[in-house]
């Protein structure tokens, strides 16, 4: 039926692979972040807010970067891509789910990164009966909590972004 979220199973390769492909995340972040320090590009990220019935929503720690924190899940947005478009596509590709309905919450901008971020924040409600599906690569792990309540330390870019969350919760 049009318009219904999908599951979208990570495959059977990307998990036989995992370990290495964690490995290599974790040399490019490091690559990009030198990147990023180093000439200060222009760059558009993406952070979700998927909320549950509960109210609380989906938090993420990566296997890569600052792998203590907690952060939204999200990303890079495409030059050709929308927020809520990019926000879809993170979605799938880091908790296996498609979200087919994405509202723009708000842009800030910062430097969390050395880059010149600006940050979009996209909420979605989570659909009924769909289960968290992390990519076993990208994400070490997936947890439920209050928005205002994290499961621990907050990362720096998502602490940048808490206050389009505070709204995103409120719509």
């Amino acid at each position: 039926m049009p318009g219904t979220p999908a599951i979208a199973r990570h495959s059977s390769w990307r998990r036989r692979f995992a370990p290495a492909l964690r490995v290599a995340y974790r040399v490019a972040w490091v690559g990009v972040r030198a990147y990023a320090l180093l000439l200060h590009p222009r760059v558009r990220g993406v952070k979700c807010v998927l909320r549950g019935t509960d109210g609380q929503i989906v938090w993420v720690r990566h296997t890569y970067g600052d792998r203590a924190a907690w952060e939204l899940p999200g990303g890079a947005v495409r030059r050709s891509e929308s927020f809520p478009e990019a926000a879809r596509r993170e979605a799938r590709e880091e908790l296996g789910v498609d979200v087919v309905r994405w509202d723009a919450v708000g842009t800030i901008e910062g430097r969390w990164t050395g880059a010149r971020q600006q940050l979009g924040c996209c909420v979605a409600d989570w659909p009924a009966g769909t289960a968290l599906d992390p990519d076993p690569v990208e994400i070490a792990v997936a947890r439920w909590a209050p928005a205002a309540e994290p499961p621990g330390r907050v990362g720096l870019v998502t602490q940048g972004i808490l206050p389009l969350v505070e709204r995103a919760m409120r719509t």
